[in-house]
């Protein structure tokens, strides 16, 4: 399905949304690996937290 979008915002809309991105990847980039997987790990281990307290099976 082909979905043409007539919108005149559309263009600097997207233009931002990608500006964004690469500046979020550009930022992740200068982490180190051993500080990403710590982060993750530590990451991961709230949300297990809060799904155990809420009572969700994840």
């Amino acid at each position: 399905m082909i979905c043409v979008v007539t919108c005149a915002n559309s263009a600097p809309k997207q233009n931002r949304l990608t500006g964004r991105s690469q500046t979020f990847l550009e930022d992740t980039a200068t982490i180190a690996i051993s500080d990403r997987a710590v982060r993750l790990r530590a990451l991961q281990r709230k949300a297990e937290n809060r799904a155990r307290c809420r009572g969700v099976i994840a």
